[in-house]
């Protein structure tokens, strides 16, 4: 085969089917092992093949030779900046697995430092972020290099701060959640000096797109130093939710982090310090460890104690999505079970807790592999429309009137979709209109736009989506009419600027009564 067709297999193969939560087969194992050596037999020196055979042994959980292969191609990269940060990407990772703090964190570091010698924006407050993480973890368990992470904390924090006050809009999530990062840990920076702090962009916030839930928010349950931020739970969700690189742990270094993570529960319940939030969002990641080391009946009583939690969690708590989480794990392990039955029950149950919560990105996708698996129709609620090269689509939502209410206190509260029937006898559009979607191949550029029946008044831009932040991403936004308000909500793909690729669009709007027309 060509070697991009075989790049892509690869890349499927050792990337893809770990973030769904899939081993290779034998076979597929030994297909991914013929092509590497095949095109380095063919191309000696190939820095891509160097990076998929770096994978590869990663994925067979030998960090060691991985670790060597990404060495040893660091030379051929001075000319290549992208592929150079892949490499330092990747060995942050892979120090990481071997939980080498202050190391990943002088990785993640040189990665950044290639986005600003590159004169780029994007990317450098999210490694800013892995790197102040790991450097932070690296002044408490390596006290061989504690003076020398101290310092490299400072110089992150003041990169971060130079970039918060850029003129920049449309910063990406990732580099949202660096930002976050950096003012969720803005007590212990000032602890580490005082002559240090972070201020907060403003125009960080972006609702339902963090990678977790890292903002103050409400005062937490638990004793005085209950919102003290815990920084090896952060790196583990990291660890987990985001690179996935617990696959490429062996049994035994996962058992050890999980011991770890256990002790300082231990010792953050006695300080007072730890939430319940903080214990589910540990034992979560303890039921894919335990999936991880083949410990399945582990696996799931974890998960089921980790579910009564949930009515002792604060809004704020509830909001990050651990649950449902939890949930998908049981499913996927009943799937692999062969309790098909038992796997449809659990999703049905996910699927209500809908896509309010901070991991519902990271959830989606998985979600939709694992219902075409157990053969449930999950996107029976969606609809289908495909916009041909060099065209737009537009679904127009009518907007009768709105029917936002207020309270005795005068806070504006909005009616359930339980309560729509009531709306819709009466003419009114719910207090909220939401949408979903997704593009299920390669990118398409998206805006919602609110088109008032009053002439005299103008359109409003509700939400904007560039091409190049919508492949593989699940996509929500929402409107709340004021009262009285007529008009129309256009839902506009844009694939003008492709010649060749038509896009397949899988949409939903809700509630489900609401009029809408498709135009092309």
């Amino acid at each position: 085969c060509a070697p991009w067709g075989a790049l892509n297999y690869i890349s499927f193969h050792i990337d893809t089917k770990t973030f769904i939560g899939e081993r290779m087969t034998d076979e597929e194992h030994a297909t991914v092992v013929k092509m590497i050596s095949m095109y380095n037999t063919k191309y000696p020196g190939s820095v891509l093949f160097a990076i998929s055979e770096s994978g590869l042994y990663a994925t067979d959980r030998n960090i060691e030779k991985a670790r060597e292969l990404n060495e040893l191609a660091e030379p051929e990269l001075n000319k290549l900046p992208v592929l150079k940060w892949v490499m330092c990407y990747k060995r942050g990772v892979f120090y990481w697995t071997d939980c080498d703090w202050f190391d990943a964190g002088v990785a993640f570091e040189e990665s950044m430092n290639i986005y600003i010698e590159a004169k780029r924006r994007s990317m450098v407050p999210f490694m800013a972020a892995y790197s102040f993480l790991s450097f932070l973890e690296a002044m408490k368990s390596q006290p061989e290099h504690a003076d020398a992470a101290k310092e490299k904390c400072k110089a992150l924090v003041r990169i971060a701060n130079s970039y918060s006050s850029m003129h920049k809009k449309d910063w990406g999530r990732q580099d949202i959640f660096g930002f976050k990062i950096f003012n969720r840990y803005s007590e212990k920076i000032s602890s580490i000096d005082s002559e240090v702090s972070f201020s907060q962009r403003k125009s960080t916030r972006l609702p339902g797109t963090s990678l977790l839930k890292l903002g103050r928010g409400k005062k937490a349950k638990g004793g005085t130093g209950a919102n003290t931020p815990w920084v090896l739970l952060h790196l583990l969700e990291c660890m987990v939710l985001q690179v996935r690189c617990t696959w490429f742990m062996t049994p035994v270094a996962l058992e050890a982090l999980r011991k770890k993570v256990l002790d300082e529960m231990q010792e953050r319940q006695q300080q007072g310090m730890l939430t319940k939030g903080d214990s589910l969002r540990a034992e979560m990641c303890f039921v894919e460890m335990y999936t991880q080391m083949d410990k399945v009946s582990d696996a799931l009583a974890t998960a089921n104690k980790a579910l009564q939690m949930e009515s002792d969690l604060t809004n704020t708590e509830k909001s990050f999505g651990a649950i449902p989480m939890i949930l998908y794990y049981i499913a996927k392990i009943q799937q692999e079970r062969g309790n098909l039955v038992e796997a449809k029950e659990t999703l049905k149950k996910l699927k209500k807790y809908g896509t309010k919560y901070e991991l519902a990105d990271l959830i989606y996708l998985k979600l939709i592999v694992l219902s075409q698996q157990i053969g449930f129709d999950f996107e029976r609620d969606y609809e289908h429309i495909n916009v041909a090269a060099g065209y737009k689509k537009v679904v127009i939502i009518a907007v009768e009137k709105g029917s936002n209410t207020e309270d005795d206190t005068g806070t504006e509260t909005t009616e359930s979709s339980a309560d729509v029937g009531d709306d819709n006898e009466k003419g009114n559009s719910p207090a909220v209109i939401e949408w979903a979607w997704f593009v299920e191949k390669h990118t398409v550029g998206f805006r919602a736009e609110f088109h008032p029946s009053d002439t005299s008044k103008s359109t409003v831009i509700i939400q904007t989506t560039s091409k190049a932040e919508t492949e593989g991403k699940f996509h929500i936004g929402e409107f709340r009419p004021e009262a009285e308000t007529r008009g129309k909500i256009h839902l506009v793909w844009d694939n003008t600027f492709s010649r060749l690729r038509s896009k397949d669009i899988q949409y939903r709007v809700s509630p489900a009564h609401l009029k809408t027309e498709v135009l092309t």
